[in-house]
């Protein structure tokens, strides 16, 4: 089984309150200056659509393909704060998956079950894109002991092509992201969703999607919206979900 142990260095205090990671290769973390997402992107409503249920039955090696073209790349311990809740608490040796998106479409919503010969290891994830990785960390910060993994299951949603929007997210302006309603008609309820990519590493870390409400913005209005655990260096915005 091909593992690496994922540790965080606890010097290095982000503005996100998350620290910056070090693999056992040496590769070091830190957050840098990037914009949240190229100017004036638009970005638009959700919709989804149940995808089906993939189950595989064998002692599993890694990179496996859990169906539907959603690999667990490799299974890893981890030490740092724990991201799939808003307790941000110090873990060590937990568990952590690397998966991998390999479909055309974004994954809304997903669970993989690792069956092992200890206790089974499970990981949650939302708002995974296309082709992108995501290091997962365990449920109920369960820790990683090189157990044996004798079955996997995967259930997932996926975010079906959404119809064409006009809230449009523009560039980062020091406390928050500046949203344009670039239409004609009012946008309602809307909500920002946005996760830490970690650009050296490739991947993005937590399944766990921050989420930011926004409110109204009628035609032609902009607004500022602060968000004080996003870094414009390593957050990224997924998807502004709304109404009209």
């Amino acid at each position: 089984m091909m593992t690496f142990k994922v540790m965080i260095c606890r010097g290095l205090l982000l503005i996100l309150g998350i620290m910056g990671a070090v693999l056992s290769g040496g590769l070091l973390l830190v957050q840098a200056s990037m914009g949240a997402r190229e100017q004036g992107t638009t970005i638009a409503v959700l919709d989804t659509q149940p995808e089906t249920l993939g189950t595989v039955s064998q002692e599993l090696t890694f990179p496996y393909c859990l169906g539907n073209d959603i690999w667990v790349e490799m299974v890893t311990g981890y030490e740092g704060l724990y991201t799939e809740d808003e307790s941000m608490e110090p873990i060590v040796n937990g568990a952590a998956i690397l998966l991998y998106n390999g479909g055309e479409k974004m994954l809304e919503d997903v669970e993989v079950t690792l069956v092992t010969d200890g206790n089974d290891l499970v990981f949650s994830g939302t708002y995974l894109p296309a082709g992108e990785r995501t290091m997962i960390l365990a449920q109920k910060k369960a820790t990683y002991t090189n157990q044996k993994i004798r079955k996997a299951e995967v259930r997932f949603d996926v975010v079906e092509t959404p119809p064409v929007q006009d809230i449009a997210v523009a560039e980062w302006e020091g406390t928050g992201l500046r949203l344009v309603n670039t239409g004609s008609d009012t946008v309602s309820d809307i909500t920002v969703l946005y996760k830490t990519y970690y650009k050296e590493m490739g991947f993005y870390l937590g399944g766990l999607t921050n989420q930011a409400y926004a409110g109204s913005l009628e035609a032609g209005e902009d607004t500022i919206l602060p968000l004080s655990n996003y870094a414009s260096g390593y957050s990224r915005v997924l998807l502004v979900v709304s109404r009209r």
